[in-house]
């Protein structure tokens, strides 16, 4: 890949006063080769300017493939410096990462940078190198260790030693290992939490409301020292929960006090069963984040240099926050984004949540706002599929994203492809018949099967022949790109139902009012005012918004399933 002028402009884009990047921009239209280029520039010149040393870059994500993708790309453009061998040891000297509680002091050139982690890793990381007690218990940490996946990486293998502790007890009681909460359990749990409240809510919007907001915003995390001596100011309280702004919790004081009594019920089966959620782990964090910077001390990972955050929509504001707090430069950051992919269930995120971060906790210079409209992975056909999920969203759900211009396709091709399909055989057949040869592919591969979750990857029909590998579900497929993308029973195992009726009200007159509202775009990157990202209003139609709801990670998920195709989406149903 050859960056083109507009990305060459973002890649060493510089200001004075130095600025962090907030880069926005639809599914294909570069972000994060932008990131992965500009990593890679920071890292040259910082070698060259101090004689080989490595500045201290982090990247982070939350989607285990692209983390690995990204990496592939950045070792592989140290090949292309093989010549200077000296400067770019990255690839094959990367020293194990080792955590002990007693490693403070170890010098960083104990860890090669640049580091690449899931935020998962990022977390568990930071439990064991921050000052205070841990999170995690020895036996916790053996036990995560074992559900760490494996890798060749020295970098990788060093992170999952550091669950490891030698001093564990192996015989330890393996009820007191705690699990984790995820939104899969949280819906099993469902019918027990609601049962003395009986909420009407769907329980994905309640998990959305519990997790970013009453535990996920910063204002949860109590930052005061006086509050979070007090275990009854855990998170935020009823009242202050009552008293979010309306951008930021889109519900009204009634199914607010509603949620909370869900919450309270929720954190009760919580402690009772021995479960911790993510947000639990991250206030603990987050206290410890505050004693670390007191004390002004480092170790071998922390402070960072620079920080890259790719898929930044899928953070909560409270993880965001721990990672500006841990960044040696505030206005060293670059974060990339979408928020029409926002697909992460229990993240309510707008860009203008990290503006808000850098306002009211760290006073420093706003974050320059750059946006690419240029969409270099998809030809015209699919880039119009994608433009009609985008208008439901605006039109429906219109304040859940930042207000973009429509993507500009570079080049026409193929319309999508829906099929009813009646044979597994034939539909395997037809989509042999479409492999060819591919140009060089960014951060992906040829073909791949996307289903809507774990279920419906485990019961894909033998008939496919595929390797697991290129089964994805739409989560795991976010930031990547594939030649040919077979959507596999997407309806058929929606939650939805019948509610995607209500696409019907949406009608030739609406679509016109859409694109006379739109602002024009200009063409490659623009600076991007922050007042246009709340030039969004929901528009006043004949549904219920909480009965709906579910309608909006649905076009999203959708929105991100057809993006991921360059060349051919293919929709097959079997319902």
């Amino acid at each position: 890949f050859t960056p083109g002028p507009k990305e060459h402009d973002i890649i060493h884009h510089s200001s004075n006063p130095k600025r962090s990047i907030l880069l926005m921009g639809r599914s294909g239209t570069g972000k994060t080769t932008c990131l992965v280029f500009r990593m890679w520039a920071h890292f040259m010149s910082y070698a060259e300017a101090f004689g080989g040393d490595h500045p201290r870059q982090l990247f982070v994500t939350k989607n285990e493939m692209l983390r690995k993708e990204v990496k592939k790309s950045f070792e592989n453009m140290g090949l292309v410096w093989r010549h200077r061998q000296h400067m770019f040891d990255y690839c094959e000297t990367s020293s194990p990462i080792k955590l002990d509680a007693t490693d403070q002091n170890v010098k960083s050139s104990a860890v090669k940078f640049p580091l690449f982690l899931t935020s998962k890793e990022w977390l568990n990381i930071l439990d064991k190198h921050l000052p205070g007690e841990s999170f995690f218990t020895a036996r916790e940490m053996e036990h995560h260790s074992q559900h760490l996946k494996e890798d060749i990486s020295t970098v990788e293998r060093g992170i999952e030693a550091m669950f490891a502790k030698n001093d564990t007890n192996i015989n330890e009681n393996k009820d007191e290992v705690r699990e984790m909460v995820s939104f899969t359990l949280f819906k099993k749990w469902w019918p027990k939490i609601n049962s003395r409240v009986k909420s009407l809510f769907d329980p994905a919007l309640a998990w959305l409301e519990i997790k970013s907001h009453i535990k996920g915003s910063v204002k949860a995390l109590k930052l005061n020292e006086e509050e979070r001596s007090l275990p009854m100011y855990r998170f935020l309280s009823l009242e202050e929960y009552i008293l979010l702004p309306r951008k930021q919790s889109r519900i009204n004081e009634k199914q607010r006090r509603e949620v909370y009594n869900l919450y309270i019920s929720y954190e009760k089966l919580k402690r009772n069963r021995h479960y911790f959620d993510e947000m639990d782990l991250v206030y603990q964090l987050a206290g410890r984040v505050a004693l670390f910077n007191t004390m002004n001390i480092e170790n071998q990972i922390l402070p960072y240099d620079e920080l890259f955050v790719d898929e930044v929509q899928d953070f909560t504001q409270a993880e965001l926050y721990i990672l500006i707090k841990l960044s040696r430069d505030p206005n060293s950051l670059m974060l990339a984004g979408d928020t029409a992919q926002s697909i992460a269930v229990g993240v309510g995120f707008r860009f203008t949540d990290i503006r808000q971060i850098f306002y009211n906790l760290f006073g420093g210079i706003e974050p320059e706002l750059l946006q690419l409209t240029h969409n270099y992975r998809s030809h015209a056909g699919i880039l119009k599929l994608a433009a009609c999920v985008v208008e439901l969203l605006y039109f429906f759900f219109g304040d859940s994203l930042d207000k973009l211009p429509p993507d500009l396709g570079l080049f026409p091709g193929p319309k999508p492809v829906i099929m009813d399909v009646t044979s597994t055989e034939d539909l395997v057949l037809m989509l042999d018949g479409s492999k060819r040869e591919t140009a060089r592919i960014e951060f992906g591969a040829h073909q791949v099967v996307i289903v809507r979750n774990e279920n419906a990857k485990a019961n894909l029909p033998d008939e496919f022949g595929v390797d697991k590998d290129w089964v994805m579900t739409v989560q795991e497929s976010k930031g990547l790109e594939f030649d040919d993308v077979l959507l596999y029973d997407f309806f058929t195992d929606s939650e939805a139902g019948d509610l995607w009726r209500i696409i019907s009200n949406y009608t030739e007159k609406d679509i016109a009012a859409y694109y006379s509202d739109s602002f024009v775009a200009s063409s490659g990157v623009q600076n991007f005012e922050w007042d246009k990202l709340l030039d969004s209003t929901t528009r006043k139609l004949d549904f219920n918004r909480e009965e709906h709801k579910i309608l909006e990670v649905e076009f999203k998920m959708l929105y991100t399933a057809i993006t991921r195709a360059r060349v051919n989406i293919f929709i097959a149903e079997t319902d």
